[in-house]
């Protein structure tokens, strides 16, 4: 039997952007509430894990709800909440098994207590991994990350100086990371 990965062109991305997207209207099409569509895309991180481990791929940032997606009913943004610590508590084990380090790109700020601790604790808790990077990119926006990074470096420089990438990648979400290869969006 051929393994399907040996089909697969080289090289392989180090890094996988994934916009997780269209899990509402997924619902929807299926006739169950946004909630359980959200949920539905949640399972598939696990088998997610699995195939980007088998292929090598170092870093996986799965874009789960941006800056934008505050217009949502709030019904729906705490259910979101809800899953996030769900998914934790029922995967942290595994993810610290496969040696996988979890990260975290945007602003905690706006996230409910309970959920910045969740994040906070998932990332203690996997810190030592070296495994595969999974990178959750909640309440992230690449406009704000931009405005983030320059006001960080601007409070680090001392004297005027001219501001190069590397200077600047200082301060971005990703430091330490490949860059990324390859963009995925989930939805039709």
């Amino acid at each position: 039997m051929i393994n399907n990965y040996e089909l697969l062109p080289k090289p392989i991305p180090a890094h996988v952007g994934i916009i997780m997207d269209g899990n509402g209207r997924w619902a929807k099409q299926k006739n169950i509430s946004r909630s359980e569509g959200h949920k539905a895309g949640a399972e598939v991180i696990e088998s997610l894990m699995d195939s980007v481990i088998a292929l090598g791929i170092k870093a996986v940032s799965l874009y789960a709800f941006s800056v934008e997606n505050w217009v949502r009913p709030i019904s729906e943004i705490r259910g979101l909440w809800d899953l996030l610590d769900y998914f934790f508590q029922n995967k942290l084990e595994t993810i610290k098994n496969k040696k996988i380090s979890i990260r975290h790109s945007g602003s905690l700020s706006k996230l409910p207590p309970k959920t910045r601790q969740t994040i906070k604790n998932a990332i203690e808790a996997t810190s030592m991994n070296r495994g595969l990077i999974l990178n959750f990119c909640i309440n992230y926006g690449g406009r704000q990350e931009i405005i983030r990074a320059f006001n960080g470096w601007m409070a680090n420089t001392k004297t005027p100086e001219k501001i190069t990438e590397k200077k600047f990648e200082k301060f971005l979400y990703t430091f330490g990371m490949p860059e990324l290869d390859l963009l995925i969006r989930t939805s039709g």
